[in-house]
């Protein structure tokens, strides 16, 4: 039997060189432990880029980070092919943190591309940096990586670092323990000078150790230090945290997994490799890598035991997607393994390589329980570093490199053979089918990834709060919580063909989907952008499913995404104006168009009343927008607002206001061209009228007066992917009253808080700190509209805004709009400004409270006073104007201060549209300059996604794959045959309301 199944290992590894049966235990003489390098960090100037190093950013993209001391050095990267000739510029992000008495100084991620594989480039950092080059991976095999764990910062982690350099490696993996600061911060800065050379020059890939949580309890969380410094592409593939994430370079998939974060069967971590790896496709990845700190397969006598809890949770994961080799730490020694499943030798397990030798403070592990295991095949407690060299799609070279008295000693080797190339391919098909894309229970049920395209459990505003995702079958659309695929994008609602996906086996539909003559629906699911699940959900669509509306659209179709002979620009010219209808559309018999004059009292406060009566509440119907006639004025009478878009419609017997849209101008600057646009709001209907259809109708009216003003793009907002967002923004929330919000359901105590704990949280100083901040006046609005127009050219797609502009939208108005600016005391001049914007909310038939008081976070200009220094002071003046929670996107740079003041993250996800407008490309949030468009918001304490002013109120609306519960239906257009006449939402695309059910 014994000899059976070594002849079976042989046969399926083919030419890989194994050492079977005995385990080699080196008996090399180890030199003595060196000390920790002390050496300071070097005093550059204040601007000047220290601690760079890059990392992977999805494809063809790379992010670079770097620290300066001055926050207001940009986070603009230059990069060419040529030294000193910078072809491309990137604008990135920037964060902070702090730890007791340290202060980390400015923190730049900034992500540079698309680049070319396998091409040296040259770069600085800040406009000012010393030029560094890097090496981009390249797209096909032959690929090499470096891994080396626990390094630290001794004389051995220099000769490590050293003999890496030597190798021509594409890419580095670290499988946790960097520094080894241990809660003295300057480590941090000495480790990010020490790696330097290496990590700016080649992508490092890095997951957490046990020495990265540095927590403090009741102060600190864990892995500040270490998600601030070293930010991975988490969002690029999906994942809800810093902590995993997952890679590819040429042909390999790698997946960086936590040790120290949940990890049993119901955590976000579990749920995302599931979905991760149910997408991998072995045809164009054929090596699929896992990386985590704590080993799973350890002979050593040091940390017995740590890994089994993740491992029999894990492993048969990693075992049906075929994972080939799985890198970890933690022990101070190096071992490799057979392939290996279970504690046995299995022929289609993965071999395990523990590589935790980097350098460490902490000295060696070198002593082993005797005897050793049977899938041991060496093991030795000495530094050193690995290199995988994959020359093609079944074969790899690995070698294990003893540091040799400061000379690399290649000590270990062995071929590998892949998976896929063995006879292991079958049976991974047959246990990924039942363990990764497991079939679905009873009615309710969990969704329990469908084939991987969605992931990530639904995150509560309580840090640590999760809820288990729920469907319900026998519906004609499925409404799910946050849903991830793959990189950051969001689904709200899924049709019902989706769920039959994940029931499919071999082909078949479970007995429990609704239409078993539907045919079989396949998926590609090797795709890890926004433009590619776009793209295949509109592929796998038939045609009675697609938005087929929208492909008649001029917009930026999914098919389009990837066509680079496209222009940026307008998609269709403008209709001559005599060919636009000259007469409104009709109206059912009962009713009729009015143009409401919002300067007369009485209309003013009949929209009031229509908007604060029938304003359509949240699911729990808990809160309702409640707009102030001051606010209404201030919407809807910019510059250059044209009266006739300001509709309603009356009943003509009682002349009763029973429905209201609007639509507003503005100046939108795409790169560098400005285009004068439209934006549609406030669409509300009475809510015993939603069965007459006035909606589309009132759509097509707004639509038509536009058309006839000269104007054919818009910018607009949705809770639904379309054909084709421009980005994807997330709204946060800061609790200011938390008893308040905990009280009346806006919130709740997180796990473990009491109220007590919670109020002290955030509590916040009784005054502003920073010297001359002070109320913005009218003798202002000159000095800010100059801020905010240098500000806002460092984005792709922003307002374009004067001095008009800045005074009516910017200027304090009561009740309405607050603005603050920084006047330095020396020179006199208005340095930096924040604004906030007020909108209230009714408290329904709450007992004690009527009224929730938020505030939405609109511009703000930082040029001297530290970012999250001017946030803290308009959080401050917040508080004291007696509002309960401050909210904001993150878009511009608003990410940077978010986590640092307390704010959590809400369930909402906000596109961005342009229309009869096409981009190139998806932007990120933080290169929109648009404050929610200027003039829009969103609720979303239940997962909530709305216009502020949109109020046709739809849980599902037909046509965008979705229909109404509480607001009128709207269907496609008519077919008038003509290009002209298509105006029921031609042009000025209506904000769309979505509003998902807990």
């Amino acid at each position: 039997m014994a000899s059976n199944k070594l002849k079976s290992v042989i046969s399926l590894t083919a030419v890989v060189m194994v050492i079977a049966a005995v385990t080699v235990t080196a008996d090399y003489v180890r030199p003595p432990p060196r000390k920790t390098l002390h050496f300071p960090w070097d005093p550059k100037p204040s601007s000047q880029p220290q601690q760079v190093h890059v990392s992977l950013a999805g494809d063809k993209h790379i992010r670079v980070t770097w620290i300066t001391s001055d926050s207001s050095s940009p986070s603009l990267v230059e990069y060419g092919t040529s030294p000193g000739k910078y072809k491309f510029r990137s604008h990135g992000d920037t964060t902070s943190y702090s730890y007791v008495f340290y202060s980390s100084g400015t923190i730049h991620h900034t992500v540079i591309g698309p680049l070319e594989h396998d091409t040296v480039y040259f770069y600085r950092c800040g406009g000012q940096g010393p030029e560094l080059k890097l090496k981009t991976p390249p797209s096909e095999f032959p690929v090499t990586l470096a891994v080396a764990g626990d390094l630290g910062q001794t004389g051995w982690t220099k000769s490590t670092l050293e003999h890496i350099d030597l190798c021509e490696y594409d890419l580095h993996l670290l499988p946790g323990d960097l520094s080894y600061a241990d809660y003295i911060q300057s480590r941090w800065d000495t480790f990010g000078e020490l790696v330097q050379p290496l990590a700016s020059a080649r992508p490092w890939m890095v997951t957490q150790g046990n020495h990265e949580k540095e927590s403090i309890p009741f102060f600190k969380d864990g892995f500040e230090s270490y998600n601030a410094r070293w930010k991975m592409p988490y969002e690029e593939s999906g994942s809800p945290s810093n902590l995993y994430y997952s890679f590819e370079v040429a042909g390999v998939h790698v997946v960086m997994l936590g040790s120290y974060t949940d990890y049993d069967e119901t955590s976000d971590q579990y749920n995302w490799l599931k979905a991760d790896l149910s997408t991998v496709d072995r045809k164009r990845t054929p090596w699929l890598l896992a990386l985590f700190h704590v080993p799973w397969y350890n002979s050593n006598n040091a940390h017995q035991g740590e890994g089994d809890k993740m491992m029999e949770t894990m492993e048969p994961l990693l075992h049906a997607a075929g994972v080939d080799i799985v890198f970890a730490g933690h022990v101070h020694a190096y071992e490799r393994s057979k392939r290996v499943y279970k504690g046995k030798s299995d022929p289609c397990g993965a071999v395990h390589v523990t590589i935790g030798d980097g350098g460490n403070k902490e000295g060696l592990a070198n002593k082993y329980k005797d005897p050793s295991p049977e899938w041991s095949v060496f093991r030795e407690a000495s530094f050193g570093h690995g290199e995988l060299k994959i020359v093609n799609s079944s074969h790899a070279f690995w070698s294990w490199h003893r540091n040799d008295d400061d000379e690399p000693v290649r000590s270990d080797q062995v071929w590998i053979t892949s998976l896929v190339s063995s006879g292991c391919a079958a049976q991974e098909r047959k246990e990924a089918r039942e363990i990764l894309w497991s079939k679905l229970p009873g009615d309710p049920f969990p969704l329990n990834l469908p084939l991987g395209l969605f992931s990530a459990a639904r995150r509560k505003q309580s840090i640590g709060e999760l809820n288990q995702l729920r469907v319900y079958k026998n519906s004609k659309f499925l409404c799910f919580p946050q849903l991830r695929y793959k990189q950051f994008q969001l689904i709200e609602t899924i049709p019902e063909f989706m769920v039959r996906l994940a029931m499919a086996d071999n082909g078949s539909v479970n007995d429990d989907t609704n239409d078993q003559n539907s045919p079989p629906l396949e998926i590609v699911k090797n795709e890890t952008s926004v433009e590619d699940i776009s793209r295949e959900v509109q592929d796998t669509l038939t045609l009675s499913q697609r938005h087929k509306f929208w492909e008649t659209q001029p917009v930026g179709q999914f098919k389009d995404l990837r066509d680079a002979s496209l222009p940026e620009g307008p998609i269709e010219a403008p209709t001559p104006i005599s060919e636009v209808k000259q007469e409104p559309y009709n109206l059912p018999n009962l009713y009729e168009w009015v143009t409401c004059d919002m300067d007369s009292e009485d209309t003013c406060a009949e929209v009031y009343n229509l908007l604060t009566n029938n304003y359509v509440e949240d699911d729990e119907n808990m809160f309702r927008f409640n707009y102030s006639k001051e606010f209404l004025r201030w919407a809807l009478h910019p510059p250059g607002y044209y009266k006739s878009w300001h509709i309603g419609v009356r009943v003509k017997s009682s002349k009763k206001l029973v429905a209201f849209i609007t639509g507003i101008p503005a100046r939108i600057r795409v790169r560098s061209e400005v285009v004068s646009m439209a934006e549609v709001n406030f669409l509300c209907v009475h809510k015993k009228l939603r069965s007459k259809r006035l909606a589309p109708v009132m759509i097509k009216e707004v639509t038509r007066r536009v058309h006839l003003e000269n104007i054919w793009q818009a910018a607009y907002t949705a809770g639904v992917v379309l054909p084709t967002p421009i980005t994807s923004c997330q709204y946060w929330h800061r609790s200011l009253n938390p008893k308040k919000l905990i009280d009346v359901g806006f919130s709740r105590l997180g796990p473990r808080m009491t109220m007590s704990r919670t109020m002290k949280l955030y509590k916040l100083p009784d005054s502003t700190v920073t010297p001359g901040f002070r109320k913005m006046e009218l003798r202002d609005v000159p000095a800010v509209t100059r801020l905010l127009r240098t500000y806002l050219l460092q984005f792709v797609v922003a307002p374009d805004l004067d001095e008009l502009d800045v005074e009516h939208w910017i200027l304090p108005k009561e009740g309405v709009i607050d603005s603050y600016v920084v006047e330095s005391p020396e020179t006199h001049k208005v340095t930096d400004f924040c604004s906030f914007y007020t909108l209230p909310s009714s408290i329904l038939g709450h007992p004690t409270h009527s009224t929730l008081k938020a505030a939405y976070s609109y511009y703000n200009v930082s040029t001297k006073t530290p970012l999250l220094q001017l946030m803290n002071d308009a959080l401050i003046v917040a508080k004291q104007k007696d509002f309960d929670v401050f909210n904001a996107l993150d878009v511009m740079h608003n990410e940077t201060f978010l986590k640092e003041l307390k704010y959590g993250p809400g369930d909402g996800k906000l596109h961005y549209y342009l229309y009869n407008y096409r981009l190139k490309h998806i932007l990120r949030p933080s290169e929109l300059g648009l404050g929610a468009f200027g003039r829009r918001t969103g609720w979303n304490r239940t997962k909530q996604v709305c216009s502020m002013f949109g109020n046709w109120h739809a849980s599902k609306w037909n046509k965008l794959g979705l229909s109404s519960t509480r607001g009128e239906q709207a269907s496609s257009p008519p077919n008038h045959g003509t290009q002209k006449n298509k105006t029921l939402w031609t042009k000025i695309p209506v904000v769309v309301v979505v509003v998902e059910r807990r």
